[in-house]
């Protein structure tokens, strides 16, 4: 009669997964668990349409990128939420999940609740004169760096940072149709002409140019340029 040891009883996905192993070759078949749990824990690292690795967001029919939610009874209010992880609802709150049989917000398909054009519900995302769906931003005052965000909610602001929103008098980017993209370089022609104002994203002036920062230049015919300098 063969000899068996049951050694490990398994739960992954909420299944139990029994195991036995014959005692002569029960090295071999723990190597073989052991790589099986480490490919089961790399597949479960999935990243959600807004881009949170194992987070809670789905892409409903309508292709909604739909965000678990905290809403307020009493206010009404609504904040959007990255993960609901070890997240706990306060006092008078409610824990909203996408799919969830009482949330208006999927499958609405922006028909009773606006869906902005980088598709999150009540979004901050904005379609400019360029026809460019611009999103808004944190951007950093000592770093000069910027961090697109898809809701203004998703964005633990530090206290170096704040928020710009796509049409902003301070935002660079809204309608500027040279580009899609963060960075611009414009290729003047005139090398004559003498910077008159250096200032950053949110129109802060500068003194120094920090390497791997945006920045804007005013040169003395009216012109500007947007530049970075990369080192």
């Amino acid at each position: 009669m063969q000899k068996y040891l049951f050694l490990f009883r398994l739960i992954i996905n909420n299944n139990y997964i029994c195991i036995k192993f014959k005692l002569n070759n029960m090295k071999n078949y723990l190597l073989i668990v052991f790589a099986f749990i480490g490919t089961t824990s790399l597949k479960a690292q999935t990243e959600d349409c807004n881009g949170v690795i194992n987070g809670s967001a789905v892409i409903d029919e309508c292709g909604t990128c739909q965000l678990a939610y905290l809403y307020n009874t009493v206010t009404h209010n609504v904040t959007f939420l990255n993960s609901v992880d070890g997240l706990s609802a306060g006092s008078n709150e409610m824990l909203v999940s996408p799919q969830s049989p009482g949330n208006p917000y999927w499958n609405d398909c922006g028909e009773n609740y606006e869906v902005d054009c980088n598709n999150f519900v009540k979004g901050p995302a904005l379609i400019d004169t360029c026809d460019i769906c611009r999103k808004a931003y944190a951007y950093n005052h000592i770093t000069q760096s910027v961090t697109f965000v898809n809701h203004v909610d998703l964005h633990e602001l530090s206290e170096n940072e704040t928020i710009v929103l796509p049409d902003s008098d301070s935002n660079p980017y809204w309608d500027d149709c040279t580009t899609s993209s963060v960075i611009e370089s414009t290729i003047k022609t005139n090398e004559n002409l003498t910077v008159v104002r250096v200032i950053d994203l949110l129109g802060n002036e500068l003194k120094t140019i920090k390497p791997n920062t945006v920045f804007i230049e005013f040169y003395s015919d009216g012109t500007h340029k947007k530049s970075l300098v990369i080192k």
